[in-house]
């Protein structure tokens, strides 16, 4: 059974392991930037755990732009031995629970054009496309930008 827990940093490497096994180079995380997510106290990072294997995170921070406090998923990642067990599904329910307590109205992610399954995925969680980021990955490729609306 999957287990949720807030991060330590002693999770640290293992964040940065996965996240170079979900994402290719130019998408995935430094782990400079990991080591700076872990410790902002604006970002909140969930882990999912099985008989202490890792399977799967994911990151968001409350951010305030044109007035509206907002809740930004910085990545979600699951392992791929724990796909379609709804790890995923848990993580993204956990991050809304918390962005929503911290007084978001809106959640939103950004995901590669070419990840249809990630699309789809947010789809069905209620997230709508509201725009194309041109250029946003290292890479070059366009990210399109996703948002939910929140309860108050």
């Amino acid at each position: 059974m999957v287990r949720l827990r807030p991060a330590a940093k002693a999770d640290l490497t293992q964040l940065y392991d996965l996240d170079r096994i979900c994402f290719p180079a130019g998408i995935a995380y430094s782990l400079r930037d990991f080591r700076a997510l872990l410790r902002s106290s604006r970002v909140s990072t969930v882990v999912a755990e099985e008989d202490s294997a890792l399977a799967g995170f994911a990151m968001a921070e409350v951010e305030h732009r044109h007035g509206v406090r907002a809740g930004l998923v910085v990545t979600i990642d699951v392992a791929p031995r724990f796909r379609r067990r709804g790890v995923g599904m848990a993580l993204m329910q956990a991050i809304e629970d918390g962005m929503q307590a911290a007084g978001a109205q809106v959640l939103r992610l950004q995901v590669a054009v070419d990840n249809d399954p990630a699309q789809r995925f947010y789809a069905t969680l209620g997230f709508l496309s509201i725009g194309r980021i041109p250029g946003y990955y290292q890479t070059g490729m366009d990210a399109i930008m996703m948002q939910k609306p929140l309860k108050p």
